[in-house]
């Protein structure tokens, strides 16, 4: 198994937010550009659809890779903090912890509603503290985007858009600190 260190994860990390929240200020960027208001309110419905796509792709991506990390820290279940054993328990508590990450990688869901994000959060063993004051924001992103991929006519402002958009990067980063911090800290280890 090649390695994996904490320094391996934070420049895989990094590599996985940046050209998120890169594109994020390009559109962002872009949309002041546009003079033009039927197609400004095009891209913004458009833009909100991506928005959600970053965060569902950030959250699912930035969780493999923690997970990974943790595959290759080749640790026993009995060291793993408890909601790591509910997290793999449905894969199989027999298997090695190695390949019961494995298999829950390709079963790993993304959904990003609060509640969902929430108990992922706490199977992960994150600190939900920061993301909780964000829950607004986070449905009302999702109840837009939904609408929008649902053929419905949501009207979304600049200023509202722009708002969602640094909601955005900013839960990418949270996100991201969140994992290194448990890398770190290694508080994914049960206390002796």
């Amino acid at each position: 198994m090649m390695p994996y260190s904490e320094h391996d994860l934070v420049r895989r990390l990094e590599g996985e937010t940046s050209w998120r929240k890169k594109e994020l200020q390009t559109l962002s960027f872009m949309l002041k550009e546009i003079n033009d208001e039927a197609l400004r309110a095009t891209f913004r419905r458009a833009f909100v659809v991506l928005l959600y796509a970053h965060l569902e792709g950030s959250f699912r991506e930035i969780t493999k890779l923690f997970l990974r990390f943790l595959e290759h820290q080749e640790l026993e279940f009995t060291q793993l903090k408890e909601n790591f054993w509910v997290l793999l328990k449905p894969v199989s508590i027999e298997l090695p912890p190695s390949q019961a990450i494995q298999d829950l990688l390709t079963q790993l869901s993304s959904r990003l509603n609060p509640k969902d994000f929430r108990r992922q959060i706490w199977l992960l063993g994150l600190n939900y503290e920061w993301f909780e004051t964000k829950e607004a924001m986070l449905k009302m992103i999702l109840t837009i985007r939904n609408k929008i991929a649902h053929g419905e006519k949501a009207n979304v402002g600049d200023e509202e858009l722009l708002k969602m958009v640094q909601h955005t990067r900013d839960h990418i980063t949270e996100f991201e600190n969140e994992i290194v911090a448990a890398a770190r800290n290694r508080t994914y280890l049960k206390q002796s």
